[in-house]
């Protein structure tokens, strides 16, 4: 292979590179961003868990635990409890680790720990 060879090769392959780099951007393939609990949560979560987190009454009936806003998850130990429901499934819950990243599950933990907190009264 002479120099002017190698170079229209190395040429060639850069741009190739760039092509695909543009292609993995813009069709979602590269890397994203966590999305936000607040996000999350409706789209996975509010459909058993209700969009206020106690539950969705046909699931509630059903299994009691959808209500999160009396979940017994409370504190340190239940932080890890539900982050491994979460990222596992439980019963009848399916795991989303295939899904979301760890931030992203870490979110949701905050967000559902956050349901459980009475609101003060006015």
């Amino acid at each position: 292979m002479t120099i002017r060879t190698w170079h229209q090769a190395a040429l060639l392959a850069g741009a190739l590179l760039t092509v695909l780099a543009a292609l993995s951007a813009a069709s979602g393939c590269g890397p994203r961003e966590d999305r936000t609990a607040e996000e999350i949560f409706p789209r996975l979560c509010a459909r058993c868990h209700g969009e206020d987190g106690k539950g969705a009454p046909q699931q509630v009936r059903l299994y009691p635990k959808a209500n999160l806003a009396v979940s017994e998850l409370r504190g340190i130990p239940g932080r890890l409890a539900m982050y491994r429901r979460i990222a596992e499934g439980y019963g009848p819950m399916p795991g989303y680790a295939h899904k979301l990243s760890q931030a992203e599950i870490e979110g949701l933990v905050d967000y559902c720990l956050k349901l459980q907190t009475p609101t003060p009264a006015r």
